[in-house]
């Protein structure tokens, strides 16, 4: 049986086992994907014996050094989220941006000229940033808790703290940072869309007269689409996207946020 997993820190909430699982079973492959809940890299021996693997916070630029091989992405972006075991060698894949730009294309989110804010420039953040300036033409600004990060990726930055006084107003707010940070919106037009890519909890508090006028997306698809680019990789066969839509739909449906 081939071992895959989810390599990260106080990530038992992950439905990444389950969605990897069910596709697993349901196209008769053996194998099985685990979390390898760890408080630092220290202990990345751990990960002998697996095929492959999946990095999530804190550790998708962390884990850079330890790859022997990366992919162009993965240099650009400067984060890594998934490995491919090779002879007992990791090769690094970036697959972050695969996921948010399938879901803007999705939703059919026009950014061309348009006013974007994203909000933290960790691992998905960064992988955000690259792919709007790779497929769009936009006006795109970041806002991070430490300020000389998000200045490494652009001079167009926010501070954290004044986030909620911005007086411009966005057609489209990307929140990459953990649930566990609160964040207050800055002003946003009309009709204007907010993606948060947590799909379970959300730190974006959206006030009662902005709902009726804003269009929210969650990170359902960003998770699907870039676990289903992680498993081509893996396997190098094409995944069955409704087997995970399913199987993450009927774990939603049990759950208890």
């Amino acid at each position: 049986m081939k071992r895959f997993g989810l390599i990260g820190k106080h990530i038992s909430y992950s439905l990444s086992p389950l969605i990897h699982n069910a596709h697993f079973e349901s196209l008769g492959i053996n194998a099985h994907y685990d979390l390898i809940d760890i408080d630092d890299l220290a202990h990345f021996e751990l990960l002998k014996g697996y095929s492959g693997f999946n990095i999530t916070v804190p550790y998708k630029e962390a884990f850079l050094p330890l790859l022997d091989e990366m992919s162009e992405d993965v240099k650009t972006i400067g984060a890594v989220n998934c490995v491919v075991v090779v002879n007992d060698k990791f090769r690094g894949y970036n697959t972050d941006s695969y996921g948010i730009y399938q879901t803007l294309k999705k939703y059919q989110l026009d950014l061309n000229k348009k006013k974007v804010l994203i909000i933290g420039c960790g691992g998905a953040g960064k992988a955000v940033y690259y792919t709007l300036q790779k497929y769009t033409e936009h006006e795109v600004y970041i806002t991070n808790r430490t300020t000389s990060k998000a200045l490494q990726l652009t001079k167009q930055v926010i501070p954290f703290t004044d986030l909620a006084n911005y007086s411009g107003e966005f057609d489209l707010i990307i929140n990459c940072v953990t649930p566990d940070v609160a964040i207050e919106l800055p002003k946003i037009k009309p009709q204007a869309t907010i993606i948060d890519i947590n799909y379970q909890k959300h730190s974006i508090f959206i006030p009662p007269h902005m709902k009726k006028h804003t269009y929210f997306i969650d990170g359902t698809d960003m998770l699907i689409y870039q676990a289903a680019k992680i498993f081509e990789l893996w396997f190098n066969i094409a995944p069955n996207v409704d087997v995970m839509y399913k199987e993450l739909e009927r774990s939603s449906k049990n759950a208890h946020w």
